[in-house]
């Protein structure tokens, strides 16, 4: 999985998916952390950022979905489980050839 840290270059991120083509993948994931909290264009930019990249590739995104892991500061009660925090964005792509 590649993870998508601040200021990252698109070069970058190109030479991931073709590292994970080569390497006889047919999905190469990207991880998107949060940082803050950010506006519903500024995710909607990341999400065409990516796909206008990688589909040059040829690869074509299959899913993207938010990553949580559990908020230990509000345990549940009587076996209800609290919302888990969001700490970023997987997106799924998966090689045209193999679909």
């Amino acid at each position: 999985m590649f993870e998508l840290r601040q200021g990252v270059a698109d070069e970058e991120i190109v030479a991931g998916a073709r590292s994970a083509r080569a390497a006889g993948r047919v999905c190469f994931q990207v991880f998107a952390p949060h940082t803050g909290a950010r506006s519903e264009a500024e995710a909607d930019y990341e999400t065409a950022r990516l796909v206008d990249l990688l589909e040059a590739e040829h690869w074509t995104l299959e899913n993207a979905a938010y990553a949580a892991e559990p908020d230990d500061r509000h345990p549940g009660a009587y076996g209800f489980l609290a919302a888990p925090a969001v700490v970023g964005t997987i997106y799924t792509f998966r090689l045209v050839e193999a679909t």
